[in-house]
């Protein structure tokens, strides 16, 4: 019985010390996904030879800036 009472007390005293929580609402952003309205650029055919790479490379450029725009971020592509 004696445990009983001190238990009780001490508990009784610890839960003076247990703080209230406390909800806080903080505005957060939130992405919603849209679909990108920007044409896909032709892949050029393959080819190994200096002009194939050349039109390889204005593709690559071509998809960087197509991405960019989707990102609605600046393009500065050069034509």
């Amino acid at each position: 019985m004696k445990h009983l009472i001190l238990l009780a007390t001490i508990a009784f005293l610890i839960s003076g010390c247990a703080s209230k929580i406390e909800y806080v609402d903080r505005p957060h952003e939130v992405l919603i996904p849209t679909k990108c309205e920007v044409p896909m650029p032709m892949r050029p055919a393959q080819a190994r030879d200096f002009e194939g790479l050349k039109s390889l490379a204005v593709y690559t450029e071509s998809l960087e800036c197509a991405l960019k725009l989707c990102r609605g971020e600046k393009c500065d592509k050069i034509k």
